[in-house]
């Protein structure tokens, strides 16, 4: 039997793993993002690269939960999806780098929110026990 300890460090590890990106990786987003139609506003290859550091807390949830940027990062418009990718819930005009979020109203399971910034679009998983 491997350790608990050990265990947690592998889990850890794997949703790293699956969350970084190779050179190539970022090489095809590159390509992708020059594709997109140019405009005055944003440069779409920022907004698909730059890496905007989300998190929630806590996480798993059983009541209440939330979700923070960095302080230069506010969210202007913020979306949950269940795994499905049916929108549960929806805000906008939040105006903070945080939101908190009541989840009493939503079934055990995995979300996913979607939050806009003005410099770009960030996503992360939560659980709900």
């Amino acid at each position: 039997d491997i350790p608990q300890s050990i265990l947690g460090q592998l889990g850890m590890k794997v949703q790293h793993a699956l969350r970084a990106f190779t050179a190539k990786d970022r090489q095809d987003i590159k390509k992708v993002a020059e594709n997109f139609p140019e405009t005055e506003y944003y440069k779409t290859e920022d907004i698909i690269t730059d890496e905007i550091e989300v998190n929630a807390f806590p996480n798993p949830s059983s009541g209440e939960i939330t979700f923070t940027a960095p302080a230069d990062f506010v969210i202007r418009y913020l979306s949950v999806f269940d795994m499905k990718g049916v929108l549960i819930h929806s805000v906008g005009a939040v105006n903070e780098s945080y939101y908190t979020m009541e989840t009493d109203e939503l079934a055990s399971g995995i979300y996913l929110m979607r939050l806009q910034f003005d410099k770009g679009i960030a996503a992360l998983q939560f659980v709900v026990k």
